[in-house]
C-alpha cells in the first residue's frame, strides 16, 4: 500500500511540475493559430473584393486588405487594415506609383486592431525584412496578389515568431510567403 502512495505521489509530482511548461507551449501554438486565422482572414476579404461601410477615411476605395506588425511599438497587437491611401512619403518617389497602394500607411483604414489573446504570449521578432521589426502583408483583390512591404529582396517569405514573455527561447512560427502560403513551424 505504501509503494502504491508513493507512486501515485511520484506521478503527481511529475505532472505538477510540467503543468506551466505545457500550458505556455498550448498558449504559443493558440496565439501562432489565432495570427495565422487573422491572415487568412485579411486574405479571404480580398478575394470577396468586400468593401467598407465606414466614416472618414474607411468610405474610400478598397484596393487591398492586410495585416499590418511593428513589435518593437507594440509586441501584443497588430492591425486587420484596408488599403484606401496612396502613400506619399519615400517609398512613392522611389518605387513605382502602383505600389504606394500594397502596404499600410498611417492614413490607411484600420478595420480592427488585433491583440493577442494568450496571456504571456509576445511578438518577439520578424526575420527576413528590412523594416526593422515591421511588415505589412497586404492581400490584393482579386485573385489576390500578396504583397511582403519590407522583406529582404533575396527572401521569398516572412517569419513572424512569437514566443513566451518569460522566456523567450520557446518560440512559433507563422510563415508568409510571396505566394500567399500561411503556415506555423
Amino acid at each position: 500500500m505504501v509503494v502504491v502512495i508513493g507512486i501515485i505521489i511520484v506521478l503527481v509530482s511529475i505532472t505538477v511540475a510540467n503543468f506551466s511548461e505545457v500550458r505556455g507551449q498550448l498558449a504559443l501554438k493558440r496565439a501562432a493559430h489565432q495570427l495565422m486565422q487573422d491572415l487568412r482572414k485579411a486574405q479571404e476579404m480580398a478575394m470577396s473584393s468586400a468593401g467598407l461601410n465606414g466614416t472618414g477615411d474607411c468610405s474610400l476605395p478598397v484596393r487591398g486588405y492586410g495585416i499590418y506588425i511593428d513589435c518593437l511599438t507594440d509586441n501584443k497587437s497588430y492591425k486587420l487594415y484596408a488599403d484606401t491611401t496612396a502613400d506619399t512619403g519615400f517609398d512613392c518617389e522611389t518605387y513605382p506609383p502602383t505600389e504606394c497602394w500594397e502596404y499600410y500607411n498611417p492614413p490607411d483604414c484600420i478595420i480592427e486592431t488585433l491583440f493577442i489573446q494568450e496571456n504571456g504570449v509576445i511578438i518577439k521578432e520578424i526575420n527576413n525584412t528590412t523594416g526593422g521589426g515591421r511588415i505589412s502583408i497586404n492581400f490584393k483583390p482579386p485573385n489576390p496578389n500578396i504583397k511582403i512591404k519590407w522583406l529582404l529582396s533575396i527572401a521569398d517569405e516572412v517569419e513572424i515568431v512569437l514566443a513566451l514573455e518569460s522566456d523567450q527561447t520557446k518560440t512559433k512560427t507563422v510563415i508568409a510567403n510571396r505566394i500567399g502560403l500561411l503556415q506555423i513551424k
